[in-house]
């Protein structure tokens, strides 16, 4: 019996041991573990696909709804940018007038001061009592 007892406390023993365990419990648990887990399986695979055609439905969402945001995005900076080149103008041509009014007041003024031009006094209204 201490043959038997050193064979088992020996990793050799332990080793041999679970070979034989298997060799003789294999075929029948193999199977039974077999029919268990393959329904498993096939619910595991069915899900995992599942979820990908969803994954995939909402990542071509999000695609389609962020090129609308971004066509969105792109037609308020095109209409931002026309206004500001149109206010520009504007702005251009306003200066452009008080400018031009400018140097007409700066040549009056010379053409006043050079003894060119008479100049004309505003006439004095007497204010009117009401009665």
């Amino acid at each position: 019996m201490a043959f038997i007892e050193d064979v088992f406390k020996s990793d050799l023993g332990t080793g041999l041991a679970v070979g034989i365990g298997v060799l003789v419990l294999g075929p029948i648990v193999v199977p039974a573990v077999a029919g268990v887990a393959k329904p498993l399986l096939k619910a595991a695979i069915k899900g995992g696909l599942i979820i990908y055609d969803q994954g995939k439905s909402i990542a071509s969402s999000v695609k389609k709804e962020s090129g609308c945001l971004l066509d969105h995005g792109k037609n308020v900076v095109a209409n931002v940018k026309k206004e500001s080149e149109q206010l520009y103008d504007k702005g251009k041509g306003l200066l452009n007038d008080a400018k031009d009014s400018f140097d007409k007041l700066v040549e009056e003024s010379r053409a006043e001061l050079s003894g060119e031009v008479a100049v004309e006094q505003p006439e004095i209204v007497a204010p009117v009592e009401v009665v």
